[in-house]
């Protein structure tokens, strides 16, 4: 027996997205100190996530690798992101399993000094890239 068929590589990958909204916040005391006419800064400040979640599931009949970066704008200098799963490769489907379809989520996190608007704008760009 010879089998001299080809299979057709097909990829689809579905992507999901989060809200991807994100808050800077400082809490504390700031005191004014008269004498050096400065204040002493008892402030700390914390990025938080509403939705900053990426889900990529794999539905081709090949392995495809996705990656995630993040870009901040260039008015943000001191602003960084990372994601807790930067790479990962994911398993081509199998036949007769669709909910079975190999996934990933991962998280972005900020990290950074902020300095800009007041209400929610856009501090930078996401990269999913499949390969």
């Amino acid at each position: 027996y010879e089998d001299g068929s080809t299979t057709d590589t097909v990829y689809s990958v579905d992507i999901s997205w989060g809200n991807m909204q994100f808050t800077y916040a400082k809490s504390g005391t700031r005191t004014w100190v008269p004498s050096t006419h400065t204040y002493e800064d008892g402030t700390t400040s914390a990025w938080t996530a509403d939705g900053n979640t990426i889900t990529v599931t794999n539905h081709s009949n090949a392995e495809v690798t996705a990656s995630f970066s993040f870009a901040p704008l260039s008015n943000l200098p001191d602003l960084q992101g990372s994601f807790s799963v930067p790479t990962q490769t994911l398993a081509a489907g199998v036949e007769n399993n669709y909910a079975g379809a190999d996934s990933l989520t991962t998280a972005l996190t900020l990290s950074g000094a902020y300095t800009g608007a007041e209400t929610f704008t856009q501090v930078g760009t996401v990269t999913v890239a499949i390969q």
